[in-house]
């Protein structure tokens, strides 16, 4: 974090009027991204609220659900009807934002995207030289764990794992032998990058393994909550890989025609977001 960001302030925020005298200095507010206006969890900070009208703008300010329960909308109304521009990632609650809110709502890609392959690995490190299988799981399924290392013994492969720490996670109990336990970003880039095959339930991981041309599946994180899969499959379609959603017995190699696909339509995607981007911080 000190590597890679300067903080507006050296102490942890914790009223909003902080935030107010924070904002004050700054010409534009951003929001963004990862599930900060998901309806179940609003937290009204992450719909700043506290800054000034006209300095407010949002890239991919994502809410992870199929749609936004009536008792919410007047705070969506509320807070974000003064945002000099607003975008989302979630396709699905575009239009239903953009009517609450009665302005243009746009769709951008992940940052992660928006940082490039070039970007994604100019600090990944060497990690090792054997072919292995990398694994990362954010649910709570312990099925998904021992298809992952069903499936390595048939490829013959080692397997590399980034696990919840997490006590009431005990799916992961089976890959803790396998488990890396100093991880930073840049590692965890670097392991999938130089994977023959991942296997995940995240979003990220997914995204990643696209950008560094690795060998991926990418299984059901939450059966329950459908609408956590709705961003994953959203991107496996825009890329044209949607044949690596849920199914650990497909082959294994994505094609140099499938990558070449998957390039192009995400150099469109990242072509459009940044000029979204631009043109709101004018």
């Amino acid at each position: 974090m000190k590597n890679n960001f300067r903080f507006a302030t050296d102490h942890y925020v914790q009223e909003f009027v902080e935030l107010q005298q924070i904002g004050e200095k700054y010409d534009l507010v951003m929001s963004g991204s990862d599930q900060i206006w998901n309806p179940e969890a609003l937290d009204p900070a992450y719909l700043l609220e506290w800054a000034q009208s006209g300095k407010k703008i949002s890239y991919g300010s994502s809410l992870s659900s199929k749609s936004i329960p009536a008792e919410y909308e007047h705070l969506f109304n509320d807070a974000l009807k003064d945002f000099k521009a607003i975008s989302i990632r979630d396709r699905m609650c575009r239009s239903a934002l953009s009517r609450i809110v009665g302005k243009t709502v746009s769709t951008v890609v992940d940052p992660v995207v928006l940082l490039g392959r070039n970007g994604l690995l100019k600090n990944t490190v060497k990690i090792t030289s054997s072919p292995y299988m990398f694994c990362y799981f954010l649910g709570n399924n312990q099925e998904h764990r021992k298809l992952a290392v069903l499936k390595a013994s048939e490829m013959r492969l080692p397997i590399h794992a980034v696990i919840n720490s997490g006590s009431d996670f005990k799916a992961d109990k089976l890959l803790e032998k396998y488990a890396d336990w100093d991880v930073n970003p840049w590692k965890f880039v670097s392991y999938i990058n130089t994977a023959s095959i991942v296997v995940t339930d995240s979003f990220h991981a997914t995204v990643i393994s696209v950008l560094c041309h690795t060998n991926f599946v990418v299984l059901e994180k939450d059966s329950s909550r459908p609408e956590q899969n709705n961003r994953i499959l959203e991107f496996l379609d825009a890329v044209g890989l949607r044949e690596r959603w849920g199914n650990m017995s497909q082959k294994v190699e994505i094609s140099n025609e499938q990558w070449d696909y998957a390039d192009r339509a995400i150099e469109a995607l990242r072509r459009d977001s940044l000029e979204f981007l631009l043109e709101a911080i004018k």
